[in-house]
């Protein structure tokens, strides 16, 4: 019951801190460099009469910038980041390497997601600590090696195991939906009306499982401080 009191008083500060990261202030600059930007800038390429996929390539690079910038500023990479930028990878090595495959530029983020949602239940089923668990490390620390400490503690108390590994198991089934409904929109829609519909896609699978992710976490901590009242109560009927 210690434990549950323990994590309680832990689960509130990452809560708190994943209500940050996707605040409006830290979202709309994502929302613009990585949604708005890039169908600007492939409306503009086609305008000027470049390729489809030479301006879906370019269209890759507003949130390119943005990472680069991040990291001149902050001196790291964020996991969003980190997806993002391999997506753009993706779609430059197929303009490269594989003669411009449109499907491929228009699946360059699906494709990263996708993998991690496969990883994310591929390390459920491996003995490693759940991929969620490294992503809410990640984000907790922020580069801190003492929150990181911190927060790697929590994996001691069983009821935080149980909760990254729920938390693990729905997102890895969430990203691979996310990425199956884009394949489907990339097979059927224009270019321009892809860019146009796949942001909104990914930013609706997001938000439920944000949305989801808190109200869990929320129940989690209630439970561990019911818990913590109920060790308390009877540790006094105990004693007589």
């Amino acid at each position: 019951m210690a434990e549950a009191a323990e994590l309680g008083t832990t689960a509130p500060s990452f809560e708190e801190h994943a209500l940050a990261a996707v605040s409006p202030r830290m979202l709309l600059p994502q929302m613009l460099t990585g949604g708005v930007a890039p169908l600007v800038a492939y409306e503009l390429c086609r305008r000027g009469g470049l390729s489809d996929p030479t301006s879906l390539a370019v269209s890759a690079v507003p949130p390119a910038l943005a990472i680069m910038g991040e990291w001149a500023w902050r001196r790291r990479l964020n996991v969003i980041g980190i997806i993002v930028l391999t997506g753009i990878l993706i779609g430059l090595a197929a303009v490269g390497f594989l003669n411009g495959n449109e499907l491929l530029l228009k699946m360059r983020e699906s494709v990263v997601t996708g993998m991690f949602g496969v990883i994310s239940l591929a390390t459920l089923a491996l003995p490693m600590r759940p991929a969620m668990f490294h992503v809410g490390k990640a984000l907790a620390s922020a580069g801190d090696r003492e929150k990181g400490r911190e927060f790697a503690s929590l994996w001691e108390l069983p009821q935080a195991r149980h909760t990254f590994v729920m938390l693990t198991l729905v997102w890895g089934l969430g990203l691979l939906i996310e990425a199956g409904v884009r394949a489907v929109l990339a097979l059927e829609l224009s270019t321009g009306r892809f860019l146009a519909s796949a942001p909104v896609v990914g930013w609706i699978t997001i938000g439920c499982l944000l949305a989801w992710t808190f109200s869990y976490t929320r129940r989690s901590r209630q439970r561990a401080e019911a818990e913590a009242e109920a060790a308390q109560a009877a540790e006094p009927a105990q004693a007589v």
